[in-house]
């Protein structure tokens, strides 16, 4: 990261406070909202249980449909700290390791 993009990126975006504050590790985390499309959904599931229950095929014969659909998306800087003290943060952290 050049010293553009991280004086644009350099502020926590849960305690408000510059990232480098209490150490120099800092996140930057992108959390995406999805909602599922339930009628595409019933869509398959219906064309699975015409096929007797082969959900291979029916994916294989189905139209392939958008299943959920993107509605917003959010780019955050944490600090350390509130990366540890995030609950959702903390257990993301213990499955990359």
């Amino acid at each position: 990261m050049r010293e553009i993009e991280l004086r644009e990126k350099s502020i926590c975006g849960l305690c408000g406070q510059k990232v480098g504050k209490s150490s120099p590790v800092f996140y930057r985390t992108r959390v995406t909202v999805y909602v599922l499309d339930l009628a595409a959904i019933q869509r398959q599931v219906g064309l699975t249980a015409v096929l007797g229950g082969n959900a291979r095929i029916a994916q294989a014969m189905g139209m392939d449909e958008e299943m959920a659909k993107k509605m917003d998306e959010h780019e955050m800087t944490l600090c350390s700290e509130c990366a540890v003290r995030s609950y959702v943060i903390s257990a993301a952290l213990e499955t990359v390791r």
